[in-house]
């Protein structure tokens, strides 16, 4: 008699099981000792909270918290992806609860994705998202995405400021870091990262300000930047092209961008392959629209580099 519990592979079981909804996957660990197993693995690898603490306790995020006291969990976490939405301004266990993230994200040494979206508290000392990453060294972290701001509602303006200190420490000893996002969050706590650190990072998302730091020597290909566009002035622009391989993507969609500033953005970054934005003609279609619009538009090369000037030769 064939019997699943017995007869299918893990291998088998664990790709069933990663196909399940988390509901589903929940009611399947209460079939036997080996499906609960096998199912609490495929649950814990890849965990993403999303809730709005204010004076009530974060409660998903301390359950995970509280889960995760089990040894036999530690290796399990390959993405651990939380935000808390809004202010937290209330509540006086913010430093309490920060701290027990902390505590326990410093056990995944396995982890290979960390994403923290942490609203700012107007009444804490410091921040949620300084008193969580402080002293965290995960040596398998390769994607971090780290946002002092909403998630909803990003200002592109740092919200969060961090001692840079704390921040440099931990990006400095994240060396395989290939994907970084440092969102809502002062240009100066990114000032002081040593100019040796993060050598294979690809991947940069961040401010205006803050590229010019980051950038510079390392192999960074692909660039997201948000922010005001008075910051992308030629000084940001020409350390932005420092970097040691061709800036091939560039993403400015979050921004509203006008046409001469795309004219510096050609001069000093001309190996753009891929390139998004928000552009901002309201002087150019003066005659024909009674106020400014905006379009996205994405230039793609097949095999050779672009130039803008031929599209922007034709606005006034």
């Amino acid at each position: 008699m064939f019997e699943p519990d017995r007869n299918l592979p893990n291998e088998i079981l664990v790709h069933i099981f990663s196909i399940i909804s988390q509901g589903d996957l929940t009611k399947v660990a209460l079939v036997s000792h080996r499906f609960n197993a096998i199912a609490e693995r495929v649950l814990y690898s890849s965990i993403d909270i999303v809730e709005q603490p204010t004076k009530n306790a974060p409660k998903r995020s301390l359950g995970w918290c509280k889960a995760m006291k089990r040894k036999q969990l530690y290796d399990i976490p390959r993405k651990l992806s939380i935000r808390w939405r809004i202010h937290m301004d209330k509540s006086k266990s913010l430093p309490h609860w920060c701290s027990l993230l902390n505590k326990n994200i410093r056990r995944l040494t396995l982890l290979d994705i960390l994403e923290l979206s942490i609203a700012p508290s107007s009444e804490a000392a410091i921040p949620a998202l300084e008193l969580i990453i402080r002293d965290l060294r995960l040596p398998n972290l390769r994607h971090c995405l780290l946002y002092g701001g909403n998630l909803r509602w990003p200002t592109g303006s740092p919200c969060c400021k961090p001692k840079p200190s704390v921040m440099c420490a931990f990006i400095a000893f994240h060396s395989g870091l290939r994907y970084l996002a440092v969102v809502d969050i002062s240009e100066s706590a990114v000032k002081l990262v040593p100019h040796d650190a993060v050598p294979e990072l690809s991947i940069f998302y961040g401010s205006h300000r803050g590229a010019p730091f980051i950038l510079p020597g390392r192999s960074v290909y692909h660039l997201v930047l948000t922010g005001m566009e008075r910051d992308l002035s030629n000084e940001n622009l020409s350390h932005m092209a420092l970097t040691s391989v061709p800036l091939r993507i560039l993403d400015l969609s979050s921004n509203w961008i006008s046409p001469s500033v795309l004219r510096d953005i050609a001069v000093h970054l001309p190996t753009i392959e891929i390139f998004r934005v928000r552009l901002t003609l309201d002087r150019a279609l003066t005659p024909i629209v009674s106020r400014p619009i905006s379009i996205y538009f994405a230039i793609l090369s097949w095999g050779g580099r672009i130039s803008l000037n031929p599209f922007l030769g034709g606005i006034p």
